[in-house]
């Protein structure tokens, strides 16, 4: 019988919400890990942008904002969008700016640390 391999700390990825709020807000009690400060680390954190860039809006935004891979680009709906205005030139702007958030975290995710 072969024993299973060991579990070596390299094999185990943690991933967690990198919030910055309550009492570490702003570093306050030493370096943290928000997202702002995870940058060549190693470490992988929940990114917000990302998600809200790809569905549009957040969690707690209306149900029609919509995004990257919700049919912002090809089948936009006729209900103003969250940051656009109105009609074909607002929703274009709102695409836009979606697109720089997921390109951006993208380029972060792949060790390009310079501002978007």
């Amino acid at each position: 019988m072969t024993r299973p391999p060991l579990i070596t700390l390299r094999s185990i990825y943690i991933y967690g919400e990198a919030w910055d709020f309550g009492e570490m807000v702003d570093n306050a009690r030493g370096v943290n890990c928000g997202q702002m400060n995870l940058a060549g680390t190693g470490l992988g954190a929940f990114n917000d942008r990302l998600r809200d860039g790809a569905l549009g809006g957040g969690p707690f935004d209306p149900y029609y904002h919509q995004g990257l891979v919700t049919g912002l680009a090809l089948a936009p709906n006729r209900i103003e969008p969250q940051q656009g205005g109105d009609g074909a030139d607002g929703q274009l702007r709102e695409l836009l700016e979606l697109t720089d958030w997921v390109r951006c975290e993208s380029l972060h995710t792949q060790g390009v640390t310079r501002p978007c």
